[in-house]
């Protein structure tokens, strides 16, 4: 299928990897806020083939040498670096992969024209953010910030990271970025979760409790598209796709459980639930709209296992074994289908013999 063919893509993209010293003071402090080592503030950095220190200096030497092969850091069990330089630009293709360790806090970021985001991803690149979660910036338009214009070749992945508490928007991705999440969740974040001009597209991915007076879940000016993902307790709205008058954007939905209003251009690929309305344009084969909350029975935003938190459902849901298969995984990792079909959602219920 189209999004499964762009996700290979994107998950296989090569950039090298090498040994690479950095003067840790182009980055920053990384300070001892959570953790952050020492590794930050002046001399230089290296990265031992591709592991680096666990610091901000460690992440902008990986940045800086980019490469094909994933750069990890030492960070010897889960680790919070305070980013107290300016926000950490990916202007290489490069694979970040935090290993579910890794926490940036971008509660101290400095402001650099205009920008205080924890990640900024300003060129045409190619880039993936794996097992990292970022909290905590405070940029208006949130704690991760694709803004390729007038540029068309960028794409940045996330993959079973979170991005949570960050104020604007958790993630905007403006005009000619592409935005992929797999296995990650955007939730408690000011602003809308997922602000999207572009390209969006979420397999296995969960959005929840974001919110603020205009904000939601996601609101995409663009093409997007969700796939066994979950979209719950966002305010007002957990899925705005309204267009701009130019623009020619839907978003189309597969598998995928709403338990929240949609506003905008929306559309169906089938086997989708909207829970307690029908505003979602949900009219194909296997949908279900108008869901009460109570035959839903969604459970609130925990840790169900795996990399990062999921609502799960009971055998009571209409959710359960109510999907198709397009997806061999849950996002925490758990094979699909547990029973005699998939369920719809970004968790699938493992149920015993």
């Amino acid at each position: 299928m189209r999004w499964l063919s762009t996700l290979f893509f994107v998950l296989t993209l090569g950039v090298m990897g090498c040994e690479t010293t950095v003067d840790g003071g182009s980055g920053g402090s990384a300070g001892d806020g959570g953790s952050g080592g020492d590794g930050g503030t002046g001399g230089s950095v290296a990265c031992e083939g591709n592991v680096c220190p666990c610091t901000e200096a460690g992440i902008r030497a990986a940045i800086d040498a980019g490469g094909e092969d994933p750069y990890t850091f030492n960070c010897d069990g889960p680790q919070t670096v305070v980013v107290t330089g300016s926000p950490i630009e990916i202007d290489n293709d490069v694979i970040l992969d935090g290993q579910g360790n890794l926490t940036l806090d971008g509660s101290e970021v400095q402001v650099v024209e205009e920008n205080s985001s924890v990640f900024l991803v300003p060129t045409p690149v190619k880039s993936e953010l794996r097992g990292i979660k970022v909290i905590n910036g405070r940029d208006p338009d949130g704690g991760i910030v694709v803004s390729p214009f007038p540029y068309r070749d960028t794409t940045l992945t996330l993959l079973n990271s979170t991005v949570s508490g960050n104020s604007g928007n958790g993630i905007s991705n403006f005009l000619g970025g592409m935005l992929i999440l797999v296995n990650s969740t955007v939730s408690g974040n000011s602003g809308f979760g997922i602000l999207s001009s572009d390209r969006l597209m979420l397999i296995n991915s969960t959005v929840s409790g974001n919110s603020s007076g205009d904000g939601g879940g996601i609101r995409s000016f663009g093409e997007a598209t969700l796939l066994n993902s979950t979209v719950s307790g966002n305010s007002p709205t957990g899925i705005d796709a309204r267009c701009l008058p130019a623009d020619d954007c839907t978003l189309t939905a597969a598998n995928s459980l709403v338990a929240d209003d949609c506003v905008g251009s929306t559309s169906s690929a089938g086997y989708n639930i909207e829970s307690d309305g029908d505003t979602c344009g949900f009219d194909q084969t296997g949908d279900q709209a108008g869901v009460s909350a109570a035959l839903l029975d969604l459970q609130p935003l925990a840790n169900n296992g795996g990399p990062t938190q999921t609502h799960a459902i009971t055998t009571d849901s209409a959710a359960f074994n109510a999907g198709t298969c397009e997806v061999d995984e849950d996002q925490r990792g758990v094979s699909r289908p547990q029973g005699p079909a998939c369920d719809v959602g970004a968790f699938e219920l493992e149920v015993g013999p």
